[in-house]
């Protein structure tokens, strides 16, 4: 079965042409997430200030860049692997592939099926991330505080403390069938455990703060899910 899809003529069932989809969706992801958060980032400076507090301790400077490489591991080892070896996965990428039983229970098409419903879901959560990173607006940052702090209680801080976080488990997860693959569920636990580390540290910074402390524990004592609505 063949499919034009961006003026590619690509053969859904056959995976050199469902790799080609996938690595156009791959590079629009990376593409959209960078330029998001450099959009943010001038915001940020502009309307919020410069960085005035950051914690210093040994997890604090290294669990962001953890968690960061983690969630981005999975789609740049694709890019690499598929895009240098003619659109399909070399051993070293295909050996962390799902169950050959799970190919043979939901069929070539199948798969193709669930692989393109996962790519979908992949852009729709980086839809739903940047609206987040549009409420977050001024006060963004990896870690630190700005010069002027304020409390974002709004939109998807209304359900969550860290909405930003909820998007980047929900992405990692998503690109298990996306990917076809376990890489992302490892990814999805070290940075799960990487979050559970950042979290408090980060949220102290905010209540230690003399301007935003106070409120924002009491922000917590409203909102008292961190990044999974009343589980987490």
């Amino acid at each position: 079965m063949s499919s034009y899809i961006a003026g590619l003529n690509l053969r859904m069932t056959n995976g050199s042409g469902i790799e080609e989809l996938l690595t156009l969706t791959t590079v629009s992801s990376l593409i959209y997430a960078y330029q998001e958060q450099f959009a943010v980032a001038v915001v940020a400076k502009k309307e919020g200030g410069n960085i005035k507090a950051l914690p210093k301790s040994f997890f604090a400077r290294i669990v962001t860049p953890v968690h960061f490489v983690a969630m981005f591991a999975t789609p740049v080892a694709f890019l690499v692997g598929v895009t240098f070896n003619g659109f399909s996965q070399p051993s070293w990428l295909s050996q962390y592939n799902l169950p050959v039983e799970l190919d043979q229970a939901v069929g070539p098409g199948g798969k193709a099926v669930i692989r393109g419903g996962a790519m979908l879901a992949s852009l729709v959560v980086w839809k739903a991330m940047s609206v987040v990173f549009k409420y977050l607006g001024s006060q963004w940052h990896y870690l630190g505080l700005r010069e002027k702090p304020k409390i974002v209680s709004t939109g998807p801080y209304s359900i969550v403390r860290h909405p930003l976080y909820t998007g980047f488990l929900a992405q990692e997860l998503v690109q298990i069938p996306m990917y076809w693959s376990y890489a992302p569920f490892i990814a999805f636990l070290v940075t799960l455990a990487a979050l559970v580390i950042k979290i408090p540290i980060e949220e102290s910074v905010i209540e230690n703060d003399a301007i935003i402390g106070n409120e924002y524990k009491a922000y917590k004592r409203k909102v008292t899910s961190r990044v999974i609505p009343g589980i987490w």
